[in-house]
């Protein structure tokens, strides 16, 4: 019985992983609009007491569901790296969890070290994904959301801390994982139908 409602779930755990990323992000927005100017990263929203929770618990459940949709559904549709998208979410999960403080070189290092490992196996995902496949369509898209992922991903990691695009770049990054996400969603979903 549970495990039939974890494939029910698995269907739509890329979708809810989006939405509760984008979730997180409305709600820091509507909580703190004057952060929005560009320089501050997005987990700097993890150190703010008021959005520390909403912080942990969107990120750790858009984990979970990513892992869910990848391990319970992606995998029977596609030749799909469990294990490099599971050290992802991993990765991500404890970035969620994980007690920021950016006024320390040691949790800043740890800090970086996790979302560049939960970043770059996602793009290492998706890369195995598209060269395992047959679907020339498939590949395309994916590699295109790789490439333009890890150029976005370069130009955040290459910008000063005190640059304005910095959110843009760091979202703009993770955006083209979540579009590449509802785009192998429903990919998927018209493979089962």
């Amino acid at each position: 019985m549970i495990k039939r409602h974890i494939k029910l779930f698995a269907i739509y755990g890329g979708v809810v992983a989006t939405a509760l990323e984008w979730f997180a992000l409305l709600f820091f927005y509507l909580l703190e609009p004057q952060l929005f100017t560009g320089e501050h990263p997005l987990s700097y929203f993890a150190t703010l007491p008021e959005t520390r929770i909403v912080f942990s618990l969107c990120y750790l459940g858009a984990a979970v569901s990513f892992w869910v949709f990848a391990n319970y559904h992606l995998k029977g549709l596609y030749r799909t790296p469990i294990i490099v998208f599971a050290f992802s979410m991993l990765a991500f999960a404890a970035l969620a969890l994980y007690s920021y403080d950016p006024t320390n070189v040691t949790s800043t290092t740890i800090h970086i070290i996790l979302a560049q490992a939960s970043f770059g196996s996602f793009l290492l995902g998706m890369a195995l994904m598209a060269w395992r496949s047959d679907d020339i369509r498939f590949k395309k898209v994916t590699y295109a959301a790789v490439i333009l992922s890890a150029a976005l991903l370069a130009a955040f990691v290459l910008q000063p801390n005190t640059s304005r695009l910095v959110l843009i770049l760091e979202v703009g990054g993770w955006f083209r994982f979540q579009l590449w996400t509802i785009w192998i969603s429903r990919h998927a979903y018209l493979k089962i139908q």
